[in-house]
């Protein structure tokens, strides 16, 4: 009897062992480690006409806004005239408003950069970033908008 009890004890020892290396040694599920791929939008105008930065809309796809980037010039000669707006959407909803003063030719420019941002738009909607406004003294303006899905 006793030679029957050592043997059903190595029997469900190595049968624990063997499940026990079975779900042990399984994959595990681990978190993504790298950022997901960023997308940048920009574009310039002049002549009193607003630059419009836009990622388009996608189905189910969240835009995210990790960075503006607005500079303005002014031409030799003219004064400001009032603040440029800068402004980024998500689809018709405004996330962001900023008043960028219009530089005059001596100052050389002004400029927005603002990282680290983050700001999340909504599934399906096409984010924009624009500045515009009082421009009748024709600065020039460039707008970059950076983010990832």
């Amino acid at each position: 009897m006793n030679k029957r009890v050592v043997a059903a004890f190595v029997l469900i020892t190595l049968a624990i062992s063997l499940l026990t290396y079975k779900f042990a040694s399984a994959p595990m599920a681990h978190a993504q480690t790298t950022p997901p791929p960023e997308w940048s939008v920009w574009t310039t105008s002049h002549n009193a006409t607003t630059a419009v930065a836009n990622r388009a809309a996608v189905a189910g796809i969240t835009h995210v806004a990790d960075c503006i980037i607005v500079d303005a010039t002014n031409l030799p000669g003219k004064a400001p005239t009032g603040p440029i707006g800068v402004k980024l959407f998500d689809g018709t909803n405004a996330l962001l408003v900023i008043d960028l003063s219009q530089p005059s030719l001596a100052v050389g420019g002004g400029q927005v950069h603002l990282c680290g941002l983050n700001l999340q738009g909504t599934a399906g909607n096409a984010m924009t970033l624009q500045a515009g406004g009082f421009v009748g003294t024709s600065p020039y303006l460039s707008v970059n908008l950076v983010g990832h899905d």
